[in-house]
Order: structure tokens, then sequence, then C-alpha cells
């Protein structure tokens, strides 16, 4: 009596396995199970069955030891597990196989969740396998020919199959339904795939691929669009990136054609500091006291100036951005995340710029307090000269209340 593999799944679906499949209690019903369960006990390499506990006849229910068949008979895995186990299984499905777990055999109609979203998986596979120059199916690595060589393995778990968000790769699959633009599509979902993975290790990649999913068909349709428009992905995010370039030079200029007076704040405070001398008269030192205070406020005055004027230049610089965001968020409303993240980065220098020059500001402003202050301390003229004004001033409104 010949057992073939439907005959053996049959006898699987009827038993209640324990010890994680290894074991299985099944009740012989008649005479025509128990010449079955003899035929398949003569042969345990063949059948993986062998006896455990309990005796062969109508009406017994006997334990048997579960192991796998022959491999040319069928496959039979303990789990979904244990089908992922062999890399090959990662990249095509087996023929013929069954899973204890869920006792389901690859043919029947009811197809569990996790199956239909290994299968789903697969298709993507043999999709990457279009794109792909080389693949080792030994191996199952699929090597791509770009601007370097890329090579993936498509490697993943059962949890990744169980998670997988099956909505979203529908859809990234559903944009290869027809064959318009096919070649264009498969080098931007390489190149996709190249952006959202960026800094995963290499094994993992695929994995990290199918837990988000979504992020690689989002970023697919961004790529395509811009295709379709007449540009590449690349092309704009370099245009980006010239602008952003452009731009931070602006503003690190706006700093730079005034940075020698800024740096000649110390040093003039220095200067100052070390000139002015005690003075108990007008003529002589307090003269010249004098006039080194009104020339530390004439130069204060200049960079004062200079900075309001490179503070407008920075304000005219922040508005030009804002422009330019605006017209490219209209032009490519698709990668709208990515233009924002270089403009982030732009707004953010030239904040701190602003912050700069009002910092600057404070500090000349405290210098110009400091220099009138010790200038009165040195020069007891002048400050005997203020007094007198602010007794007049006294005086003047005492009179007039």
């Amino acid at each position: 009596m010949t057992i073939s593999f439907e005959m053996l799944t049959a006898l699987y679906r009827r038993m209640v396995f324990q010890e994680e499949f290894r074991v299985g209690t099944l009740l012989l019903s008649d005479q025509s199970d128990c010449d079955q369960m003899n035929t398949l006990l003569d042969d345990p390499r063949e059948y993986g069955l062998s006896i455990d506990t309990g005796t062969v006849a109508p009406g017994n229910t006997i334990n048997l030891r579960v192991t796998p068949p022959r491999s040319g008979l069928g496959l039979v895995f303990a789990t979904h597990e244990k089908l992922l186990n062999a890399p090959k299984h990662q990249c095509l499905e087996p023929a013929n196989y069954f899973i204890l777990e869920t006792k389901f055999r690859n043919d029947d109609e009811d197809i569990p969740v996790f199956i239909s979203n290994y299968r789903k998986i697969l298709e993507f596979v043999n999709l990457l396998k279009e794109a792909a120059a080389y693949f080792d199916s030994s191996t199952c690595q699929l090597v791509f020919l770009k601007k370097e060589v890329i090579k993936l393995l498509p490697h993943f778990a059962a949890e990744n199959v169980q998670n997988l968000h099956r909505e979203h790769l529908d859809n990234l699959l559903a944009c290869f339904n027809d064959d318009t633009h096919k070649d264009q599509k498969l080098d931007i979902l390489i190149e996709s795939i190249q952006a959202v993975s960026d800094g995963v290790d290499s094994p993992r990649v695929f994995a990290f691929l199918l837990d988000n999913i979504q992020r690689l068909h989002e970023k697919f349709l961004k790529g395509y669009r811009i295709y379709s428009s007449g540009f590449s992905y690349d092309k704009v995010m370099d245009q980006l990136r010239a602008a952003k370039v452009e731009e931070m030079g602006k503003i690190h200029k706006a700093f730079s054609d005034i940075q020698n007076h800024i740096l000649g704040i110390p040093v003039a405070s220095v200067i100052v500091a070390t000139q002015f001398k005690v003075a108990t008269r007008w003529s002589g030192q307090g003269i010249t006291n004098t006039i080194i205070l009104l020339g530390c406020i004439f130069a204060a005055t200049l960079i004062w100036l200079a900075l309001s004027n490179q503070m407008q230049s920075i304000k005219a610089l922040g508005e030009e951005i804002e422009y330019k965001e605006k017209q490219i968020n209209k032009e490519y409303s698709f990668i709208k995340d990515d233009v924002a993240g270089v403009f982030r980065s732009i707004s953010a220098r030239l904040a701190t710029q602003k912050r700069t020059f009002w910092i600057i500001r404070g500090v000349l402003v405290m210098g110009i307090i400091t220099a009138i202050t010790v200038y009165f301390w040195y020069t007891k003229p002048a400050l005997d000269f203020m007094q007198y004004l602010i007794d007049c001033m006294k005086s003047y409104h005492s009179v007039k209340n």
C-alpha cells in the first residue's frame, strides 16, 4: 500500500500534538486506519512516524513520535518559524509542505494570514530579482549594480511576516502591475531602498524594509513622481543641497564682513582703559581723556551702524529663504518633508546668527557704558561739571514745583 503526502497530512490533521509537535495523539477509528498506520510504521524513514505508546487496533488511541518524512515525499514543519529556517525558503516557497502548528498544506484554499503575508513578501523578492543584475540562488543573495555594488539578502523572521503592513506592500507592488516605465521604476525602487535603509546593518536591511514598508512606498512614490515630471530625485536633492551651501555662505558672509570691527572691540577696550589718566583740570590730560572718550563713542557708533546694516541683510536673507522654500514646496510638494529638512537647518543657522548680532550689540553697549564710567572716574572736571548739571536740574524742578 502506497501512502501519498496527501494521505499523510490527512492523518496529521486528525492528531492532537504535544511536546512542541514532536508527539501526536491519534484515535484509530476502524480497520482501514489500522492498516494505513501499520504501513506508515513499517517505514519510519519514509514517513517519519513511530509509535510512542499504545497498540494499533480499532478504537484505540495511540501516541506517535513525529519526525519529518523523506523530503521527496513532502516537507513537514512544526511551526511557521521552522518554515523560514532554510534561507532558500525566504526567496522561494516550497512546492509541497505541511505546517503542523496551523495544520495547513500549501494547496489548501483556506490560507492563514501568516502564509498570505509570506507569499506577498516572496512576490516582493521576485520583483527585486527583476531589478537585480545577479541572483545567487544558493545563498538567495541579490546583487545590484548602481554607483556602487549593492548586495541584499532577503532574510526575515516570523515576526516580520506576522507584523507586516500588508496594505502598504500591496500598494507598492501594484505600482509595477503595468510595464510603463518598468525599468525606471525598478531603478527608483532600489534608490528608495538605499535611502530608507541607510545606516542599517547589511544582514538586517530586508527585515528593516518589511517593518518600514510604508516609508519605502512613500519614498518610491516621491521618486517616481519626480521622474514623471521630468526630473530625478537625486537631481532635485542635489539642487537643494547646493542652495543650502549657497545660503549658508551668505549667512556666514554677513558675519565675516564685519568680524574685523567686532574683533577690534576688546582691543579698543584695552587701549581705552590704559590711556585714561587722572586729570584734575580741563587743560592737558583732561582734554586728552575727553578726546579718547569721543573717539571711543565715534568708533562704537560706526560699529553699531555696521551691525544694523548686517542685521537688515540677515532679515532680507531670511525673507529670501522663506520665499525659496515656498516656491520649492509648491513645485515639489511630494517631497515636502525632505525640503523642510534642508531649510530647517538653514533657518536654525540664521537664528543663531541673529542672536550673535544681538549679543555683540549688548557687549558694545556695555563697553560704552564702561568707557563713560571710567572717563568720569579719572576726569574730575567732567565729574564736577556733571554734578553741577544735576544740581541745576534739581534746583529747576524745585523752583517749578
